[in-house]
């Protein structure tokens, strides 16, 4: 075969590899055909949900925030517009000329400055606004609008902002709402996302649901940097509630300027026959619009360390041995139990004691009081006869009888961080202390103190319970709410009623009248403890005081106020309602190391009383 005679399998040999090439780009093109009909067709919905995302931004709207009116419809939480100094860091040129220029047209603090040296770092959508400082004056607004064109990326704003018109005088009621924190923020519900303002205190805490509305979303179309090209939808938020009061805010306002006369005092007034609460204060007290706009550092430790406690809401949370006060809660679980009546009489020398016990358990009236029966006992304040009737009665059974009256036991209160108090029974003792009950600690617990603990707010509810002839309705301060829809009106809200005691028993009713009596003799009688208030007095007043050691003193010693720090001095109580004959307010007054509550608390009862009827007269006319 010639050297020059075509060879067949080399010639093959491209061909094969022509076909084989022809088919690997069959199957890329058919491969590369099917991946786009996968994306294309297949999976379209997908692909532009994702493509939406990138090109549409879900914004949310802030709702507004429910007002809060007293009863009278007058406005004590509002809404008022701000204007604020923001920052979008996107249209920032140079963060360095922010942070030398911005300080030479408005006071800027060390930490609103922080906000423009971390603002790249601080987690938010693409061009949402940073907040570096509220409540610009119109000085302040006039400069940075001025200098505008310096200042790329800082804007004014105007936004609605908790305002409180009776700033201290409402500030244990209503508390105050504050900006979110980190952890708030991601507990958010979905329908709360636009809230940057959430209750932190008072009923703005314990009705934050009712009043802080939904969120409303706004649809925008953004370029791939984020910026905003046109708003494409818009829900709108939805407001939250508005809520009615049983708060009288002048009646508030009368007890708060009479409390101020003290260093430190609590006062809860409520309505016998609803449970509701007409005014409660406590005082010091603070202003709550400090911390709506984010309270500095400084004065918020000045509030925290400062030794009278203005933060402390002492009408719901203070606990104080209420002394004498709970004599007539006393003598009426007694009656029940049988262990006194109101014929039995007692010999008081000043003081009662054990048998085969050295101790006496002294009367406040050294000398004594005589011949003793109840209804003396209660107009007198005689501590020996409720030692001796106390000494025949079991601690758990008189426990039992003062539950009714909710001692011991929180009130229901629609308030947030309501204590508790005390009343003591030996299966407690033996559980806190790991030590019997004795006998001489029930005598104690007769004349409120030892153990016995209550918050004025109980001391209220309990006369009021007294007052209504054992019915009790739970104590509230919101009475109403309405939505934030047309033609909405006011909805009632339902607050759960009980007899606490069988009126219907033999005697029962009989010797709540004849201690209801005992209680206005207080007041009447030339020889009660409040005598001093019947002075000039134009309508019925039943009462009772009570003077609660805060210090033990020594056996043969005498109570020297003069000799006593402050802190260690008396607390002065009142408790009252009035007109016995229709009670519409049922009174606790303490204050703090005041004293007598003959001398100190029952004046202090008597001014808040006529500024009760003062207004009640003014209001039926």
């Amino acid at each position: 075969m010639s050297q020059f005679e075509p060879n067949s399998e080399a010639a093959q040999l491209p061909r094969n590899r022509i076909i084989a090439l022809a088919i690997a780009a069959t199957l890329m093109l058919g491969i590369l055909i099917w991946r786009m009909y996968f994306l294309q067709v297949i999976e379209h919905e997908k692909h532009l949900a994702v493509a939406n995302q990138n090109r549409i931004d879900v914004r949310p709207l802030k709702p507004k925030r429910g007002l809060i009116f007293d009863r009278n419809d007058i406005l004590v939480a509002d809404n008022q517009p701000s204007f604020n100094l923001n920052l979008v860091p996107e249209k920032v040129e140079s963060q360095d000329q922010i942070k030398t220029l911005l300080p030479q047209y408005i006071k800027l603090t060390e930490d609103q400055i922080k906000i423009i040296d971390k603002m790249k770092s601080i987690p938010r959508r693409p061009f949402e606004p940073l907040n570096i400082k509220d409540r610009l004056t119109s000085e302040e607004i006039a400069s940075i609008v001025v200098n505008q064109h310096k200042l790329p990326g800082i804007q004014v704003e105007a936004e609605l902002r908790r305002f409180y018109p009776y700033s201290n005088v409402m500030a244990h009621i209503l508390g105050f709402v504050g900006h979110l924190t980190e952890s708030e923020k991601r507990a958010l519900s979905s329908d709360k996302q636009g809230i940057t303002h959430v209750g932190k205190k008072g009923l703005e805490l314990s009705y934050e649901s009712m009043l802080s509305g939904k969120s409303g979303h706004e649809f925008i179309e953004t370029n791939a940097r984020g910026r905003m090209i046109r708003t494409l939808q818009t829900e709108h938020a939805t407001a939250g509630n508005d809520l009615k009061l049983t708060i009288d805010v002048q009646l508030q306002n009368a007890m708060f300027n009479i409390l101020s006369e003290h260093k430190r005092a609590a006062a809860v007034a409520i309505n016998p026959q609803n449970g509701e609460i007409l005014a409660m204060s406590s005082v010091p007290s603070y202003d709550p619009n400090s911390f709506v706009y984010g309270i500095s550092q400084k004065e918020y430790n000045q509030l925290l360390h400062n030794k009278l406690r203005p933060l402390f809401n002492r009408a719901v949370q203070g606990q104080y041995p209420p002394g004498s006060t709970i004599k007539p809660m006393i003598g009426l679980a007694a009656l029940n139990l049988g262990t006194t009546t109101w014929d039995y009489k007692i010999w008081d020398p000043g003081y009662f004691q054990i048998e085969n016990q050295p101790q006496r358990y002294r009367d406040w009236k050294r000398w004594g009081h005589g011949k003793v029966d109840l209804e003396r006992a209660i107009i007198e304040s005689c501590d020996t006869y409720f030692y001796d009737v106390s000494h025949k009665t079991n601690i758990d059974a008189l426990a039992s009888q003062m539950t009714n009256f909710n001692f011991g036991h929180p009130t229901g209160i629609d308030l947030n961080g309501e204590s508790k108090g005390l009343f003591p029974t030996s299966q407690w003792k033996k559980a806190r202390f790991e030590k019997p009950w004795y006998p001489g600690e029930t005598l104690i617990a007769s004349i409120g103190q030892g153990y016995v603990l209550a918050t004025p707010l109980q001391l209220a509810q309990a006369t009021a319970i007294l007052a209504n002839y054992g019915k009790s309705t739970t104590p509230h301060l919101v009475s109403q709410f309405k939505e934030h829809k047309e033609g909405s009106d006011w909805i009632k809200i339902e607050y759960p009623s009980q007899s606490l005691f069988d009126m219907d028993a033999p005697g029962v009713k009989a010797n709540w009248s004849k201690m209801i009596n005992a209680m206005q003799k207080v007041v009447t009688s030339t020889h009660g403890t409040a005598k001093k208030i019947n002075n000039d007095l134009n309508y019925t007043i039943a009462g009772k005081t009570g003077t609660s050691q805060v210090v033990a003193i020594a056996q043969n010693k005498r109570y020297d106020a003069d000799a006593l720090l402050e802190e260690h001095r008396d607390h002065a109580l009142f408790v009252g309602f009035a007109p016995v004959e229709n009670p519409t307010i049922a009174l606790a007054v303490i204050v703090e190391n005041g004293g007598g509550g003959g001398s100190v608390a029952a004046p202090v009862a008597r001014q808040i009383f006529d500024a009760y009827m003062a207004l009640s007269i003014k209001v039926n006319n």
